[in-house]
């Protein structure tokens, strides 16, 4: 009989949910927000098919780049709506 294998998540003890750890994947992740918020900033703000410009000048698939401006722009709109003077 052979050990029962990992699913690779962890319980999370109040919800009973499992969730997936950080991990090479997320730190990738990360650094393509970091990137994706600095163009937001460069522009102004969100324009169309900056997801596209970013996986063609960065390498990577449009749905993924397409996610980390996403992320990218909930900072970017709290930094822009924060008080002026306040860290955001």
């Amino acid at each position: 009989m052979s050990a029962p294998r990992s699913s690779g998540r962890t319980a999370v003890p109040e919800t009973g949910r499992k969730i997936r750890g950080g991990g090479p994947g997320r730190e990738q992740r990360e650094r393509a927000v970091a990137v994706a918020l600095d163009a937001l900033r460069r522009t102004g703000g969100h324009r169309r098919g900056l997801a596209a410009e970013l996986a063609r000048e960065h390498g990577g698939v449009d749905r993924s780049w397409q996610r980390a401006v996403n992320e990218a722009r909930v900072v970017y709109e709290r930094e822009q709506s924060a008080e002026p003077g306040t860290p955001p």
